[in-house]
């Protein structure tokens, strides 16, 4: 294994590390702000950002091959139909 190798394995997980905990500081931060109009919008899009972020780096679906890849948007899939499902549901009672 060469030095850029560990390097990298080192490097890229503690960069990830500090990307989702500027992401949590950014929820925490923004949870705090009164009144904030596009509140929700804000806190999808930085959950949406943290997921990308375990989904690319720690699931390794970056590397991973085509079928890998299909199942995991199986999984989105699934999961979209099941909160739209689950809203459906709670906005019509």
């Amino acid at each position: 294994m060469t030095h850029e190798e560990r390097r990298e394995i080192v490097l890229a997980p503690l960069i990830v590390w500090a990307g989702l905990f500027v992401l949590l500081g950014l929820t925490w931060g923004y949870a705090y702000i009164p009144g904030a109009s596009a509140k929700v919008i804000v806190s999808l899009t930085i959950a949406l950002a943290k997921g990308a972020l375990i989904v690319a780096f720690f699931m390794q679906l970056r590397r991973a091959d085509g079928l890998t890849r299909l199942a995991a948007l199986a999984g989105i899939v699934w999961a979209s139909f099941l909160f739209l499902f689950t809203f459906a549901d709670f906005l019509t009672r």
